[in-house]
C-alpha cells in the first residue's frame, strides 16, 4: 500500500484547522464580550487560544510533534546516503521534540517564577522565560547558519520565513499580553486579540514549516520508503 502525501495538499488542510481554531476563537470571544455568555456549552474555554489543554494546545502540540517526525526522517534518510549534514537534521528533531513537549507541559512557564525576581531587577520583568529562550534561539541559529546557507535557496527561503513568522509570535507577541494585563487589570478585547495574533502566527509558522518539509522530503528523496517492523525477521 503506498500512501502519497502532497505538501500543497497538506498545507491546505492543516490551514483549514487553523482557520476553523481561530473562528471558534473569535465567535467565542464575541459570545463572552457582546452576547454576555462566558460558557456557551462548554466551548468557549474549549476552543480559548489562552488557556492550556483544550483544542487548540493540543493541535500545536501535535503540530511541532509533527515537524520533529519529519526532521527525524530527513535525517535518517541523510545518514543512509553519507550526508554528512544528517546531523544537523537529527539536532533539529530533538529540539522540536523539547518544543513540543513544552508545548504540551507548558515548561516555559515554570520559568516564570525564578526570572521574575531578576527580570523586575532590570525594569522589564514581563520578559522572565523570554529572556533565556532568546539567548537559547540565537544560539541555535548561529549553529545552524552555516547549516542554511548550504541549504538549496527555496528551503532556505521558506524556513528563514517560518522561523522569522513563529518567532514573532512566540517571543515577539507573548511578552505583551502579561504587560497589557498588568496596566489593564482585565482581559477585555484588545487582550484576546493579542493573544489571537500571537497563536494565529505560532501555527502558521509551523504550518510554513511543515509545508518547506514535506517539500524537502518530496524533491530530494523521490522513492523514499517508510517501513514499520514488528520485529519479526521473517
Amino acid at each position: 500500500m503506498n500512501i502519497i502525501i502532497e505538501p500543497k495538499k497538506a498545507a491546505t488542510y492543516l490551514g483549514a484547522i487553523i482557520a476553523f481554531l481561530i473562528a471558534a476563537y473569535i465567535a467565542g470571544f464575541i459570545s463572552r464580550y457582546f452576547l454576555g455568555h462566558d460558557y456557551v456549552f462548554g466551548l468557549v474555554p474549549l476552543f480559548d487560544l489562552d488557556v492550556e489543554g483544550n483544542i487548540p494546545s493540543l493541535f500545536s502540540s501535535v503540530s511541532i510533534l509533527l515537524c520533529s517526525g519529519l526532521l527525524y526522517i530527513i535525517g535518517t534518510a541523510h545518514m543512509k546516503d553519507g550526508n554528512k549534514e544528517s546531523y544537523y537534521w537529527m539536532g533539529l528533531a530533538a529540539i522540536f521534540l523539547f518544543l513540543a513537549l513544552d508545548e504540551g507541559a507548558t515548561i516555559h512557564e515554570r520559568l516564570i517564577g525564578p526570572m521574575k525576581g531578576i527580570m523586575e531587577d532590570t525594569g522589564y520583568p514581563y520578559l522572565t522565560w523570554v529572556v533565556p529562550y532568546i539567548i537559547f534561539s540565537t544560539g541555535i541559529g548561529l549553529i545552524y547558519l552555516r547549516f542554511l546557507l548550504n541549504l538549496q535557496k527555496r528551503f532556505r527561503i521558506l524556513i528563514i520565513i517560518s522561523g522569522i513568522i513563529y518567532i514573532i509570535g512566540a517571543l515577539g507577541f507573548e511578552p505583551i499580553t502579561p504587560y497589557y494585563y498588568e496596566i489593564s487589570h482585565k482581559k477585555d478585547i484588545i487582550f484576546s486579540t493579542i493573544i489571537m495574533v500571537e497563536e494565529s502566527f505560532e501555527m502558521i509558522g509551523i504550518l510554513l514549516f511543515i509545508y518547506t518539509l514535506l517539500s524537502y522530503i518530496s524533491l530530494k528523496f523521490d522513492k523514499l520508503c517508510i517501513r514499520f517492523n514488528a520485529g519479526n525477521s521473517h
